[in-house]
């Protein structure tokens, strides 16, 4: 073996990632590798034929190139990340943070209807002082937390318009520019 050999060999091969799809046409929304670690996009969704080792579409299809890594080949489908299904996942997490917020506001309001009644009631525990302190406690635990969700929100929101900003650069990096106007050109002597 010679010594390239040697190098190509010690290369870590590249993980299968929406980076495949830089630079293709935007109908190519699915992306598998083979089994030899060739990664190739598909305008349609592709199906695995495992017994002859490889994957089949009913279309367009196009090879992106070799050095990926090829373990678990057979799992390797990925859909391409779309602004739509970043804005979906982006309002599902934002819908579990609304959830959580509103758990933390009900938790503050049983937590004082609870400390009213136990006040009016008189309760004379020995406990009950420390246990209204630690129920004050974990309250200001919830408030915290609630500032969080409130600057994740905030930070969710940023990134989705972050990353169409990039998409839309990137788009317009693509683009391949020309004049409107075919410049004049005179030739001869005309004074």
């Amino acid at each position: 073996m010679n010594q390239s050999t040697n190098a190509t060999q010690a290369e870590p091969k590249k993980p299968l990632t929406q980076a495949v799809f830089d630079g293709q046409a935007s109908y190519y929304k699915y992306a598998i590798i083979d089994s030899d670690g060739g990664a190739w996009v598909h305008r349609y969704e592709p199906k695995l034929f495992e017994r002859r080792g490889l994957w089949a579409s009913s279309g367009d299809c196009r090879f992106v190139g070799y050095g990926y890594d090829a373990t678990g080949w057979q799992n390797s489908l990925i859909v391409r990340e779309t602004i739509a299904t970043l804005e979906a996942k982006l309002l599902m997490q934002s819908e579990n943070l609304s959830c959580y917020a509103q758990s933390l506001k009900y938790s503050e309001s049983i937590r004082s209807r609870l400390h009213s009644e136990l006040l009016t009631l008189g309760y004379q525990n020995d406990n009950l002082q420390a246990n209204l302190q630690a129920m004050d406690d974990m309250l200001d635990q919830a408030k915290a937390d609630q500032a969080l969700v409130s600057g994740l929100k905030r930070g969710i929101k940023y990134s989705a318009i972050l990353a169409l900003m990039i998409m839309v650069l990137v788009g317009l990096a693509q683009c391949e520019w020309q004049p409107l106007v075919e410049p004049v050109v005179q030739v001869g002597g005309a004074s």
